[in-house]
């Protein structure tokens, strides 16, 4: 949809992306806003929606993911998320330099990441001890097939 602001078209409605959020206030972050900027707060729901989506297997590759967030809070303004980032690389920081619900979310995701994770490891040793009993059982069954082979049983 073309966007005009005082009659002047300030974007291309055949390719709308803009991935650097920069320049003038009217005709060049307000289209970039909504067109290629990247949105802090996304990003952990996607990690989220991986690791619930894909199960055990795929909780340290969403985990890793959310992890290299850490570049973000470690610079700019230490201990926080920025509202926004350049959707070009090298994704510069952008908006707000501490936006609540974008370090709220990286939190809340990594939190529940974290649980699930160890969830999983909890779970792993009643996964071994289910196995052993099967191996259990597969030597009983064996006494029992040998038993039953007893010459004295003819």
């Amino acid at each position: 949809m073309p966007v005009y602001h005082n009659g002047v078209l300030v974007n291309d409605p055949k390719a709308p992306y803009v991935g650097v959020y920069g320049g003038d206030e009217d005709t060049r972050r307000k289209p970039a806003y909504h067109n290629g900027t990247a949105w802090t707060w996304v990003f952990p729901s996607f990690c989220e929606a991986w690791a619930d989506g894909f199960g055990p297997g795929e909780y340290e590759t969403a985990m890793a993911w959310l992890a290299s967030s850490s570049r973000l809070i470690n610079d700019g303004c230490v201990g926080h998320v920025p509202e926004i980032l350049d959707g070009d690389a090298p994704h510069h920081r952008r908006g707000c330099d501490a936006q609540a619900w974008g370090v709220s979310e990286l939190l809340r995701v990594w939190i529940k990441i974290e649980g699930m994770m160890s969830e999983a490891r909890s779970q792993k040793p009643e996964v071994r001890s289910q196995e052993s009993g099967v191996r259990k059982q597969k030597t009983n069954s064996k006494k029992i097939i040998n038993n039953s082979q007893n010459p004295n049983d003819k």
